[in-house]
Order: C-alpha cells, then sequence, then structure tokens
C-alpha cells in the first residue's frame, strides 16, 4: 500500500513581461551567488543555477536543502520530451497522466510525495533567473519551491526554435519528491489555485 501527495504548478512566460521596480524577494539570490548564464550557455550550467537558487531559497525559507537525484532527473526528462512532443504545456501531456513519469523511473513506490513546477519563456524570458523569479511571484509555484517536506529534487531544460506557437523557447520542468513521507488529512484534500494536493492508496 502506498500513500501518495500530489503538488503541480505551471506557467507561461511568453506573454510576461518583467515587473520594475519591484522590491528584491528575499528567497531570490544575489545574481552573484547564482549566477544566471546566457540561454546559450551549455545545459549543465543552466542546471546548476537553478539549483543553486532552489538551495538558496529553501535555506533562507528555513527548510531543508533538496538533494538531486537520478531517478527525478530522468522522470523530468520524460515529461520535457512528452511536453515537446505533443506541443501541450500541461502536467498530462501527450494523454499521459500525471504519475506516468515517476511510474517509468520507479519514483512511486512504498509512500511517497511528488510534485512538479513548469515553466517556458521565449527571448530573454526563458533565462534561469526569468523563470525563477516569475515562480517566486507565483504563490503555487513558491509553495512547491519551499515545501518542507521535499527531499529529492530532479530537474530538465530543453530548448526548441520553436514550441506553443513562439519562436526560440526554453522549457523547465521540475521535479520534487520524497520517500516515506505520509500526507495528513488536509494534505490529501487541499485543492486551491494551480496546486493541486491529494492521497491515493495503491
Amino acid at each position: 500500500m502506498a500513500l501518495a501527495t500530489v503538488a503541480l504548478a505551471a506557467l507561461s512566460l511568453a506573454l510576461a513581461g518583467p515587473a520594475h521596480g519591484a522590491p528584491r524577494d528575499p528567497l531570490l539570490a544575489p545574481a552573484a551567488l547564482c549566477g544566471n548564464p546566457a540561454r546559450s550557455a551549455p545545459l549543465e550550467a543552466q542546471r546548476a543555477a537553478m539549483v543553486c537558487l532552489h538551495d538558496y531559497a529553501r535555506r533562507r525559507a528555513g527548510v531543508q536543502p533538496v538533494e538531486v537525484v537520478e531517478p527525478l532527473t530522468r522522470s523530468s526528462s520524460v515529461k520535457a520530451g512528452w511536453i515537446r512532443a505533443c506541443s501541450s504545456f500541461s502536467h498530462t501531456p501527450c494523454g499521459h497522466t500525471f504519475l506516468s513519469a515517476f511510474h517509468l523511473v520507479h519514483y512511486d513506490e512504498s509512500a511517497w510525495s511528488i510534485g512538479e513546477n513548469l515553466a517556458w519563456g521565449a527571448s530573454g524570458r526563458g533565462r534561469v533567473r526569468a523563470i525563477f523569479r516569475a515562480w517566486l511571484r507565483s504563490s503555487s509555484h513558491r509553495s512547491n519551491i519551499v515545501r518542507p517536506k521535499w527531499r529529492d529534487l530532479g530537474l530538465t531544460m530543453t530548448r526548441s526554435r520553436r514550441l506553443f506557437g513562439a519562436r526560440d523557447v526554453v522549457l523547465w520542468v521540475v521535479h520534487f519528491g520524497r520517500h516515506g513521507a505520509i500526507a495528513s488529512a488536509a494534505q490529501r484534500s487541499q485543492v486551491g489555485g494551480a496546486v493541486r494536493s491529494s492521497a491515493r492508496r495503491m
């Protein structure tokens, strides 16, 4: 028997302009600390900067940092591939269930909790810092980033010349997880905004 909790959030930056004059978010790392790689920088540099931003935000929020793990790295890559293949910016692209990618990497075993943040941005809005700043400005994404129960992280960034009707698109898929995390009664029934939490028994 397995108990699962699920938290979802998706964000498009294609039409969202930058907020000028907004106060600095205390969860956003200084640019000098995590960097902001150019879109042409190697994928490894992009991923390292995104992990750094997550770690900084969680430390500032007073919660335990997450560790990058291979299963969630693979599940995020699988999800990104499906999103691109069907040009469907969704937690369930190509008709797959939300759990499909996690199931393929055997993460959904025993007691587990999982979460997912998605984002895509065109041109300059696809840079790491722009994506993360936009997530922090969204209550559902922010909650996922600093959710205390997460222990594991996996993330994937892809580039496309054209996707979702836009040019020069960057897509990010971030997977969060924890094994042995048992949901409370409140967590099993939370439904609000773009975040959904639920419990399933198998």
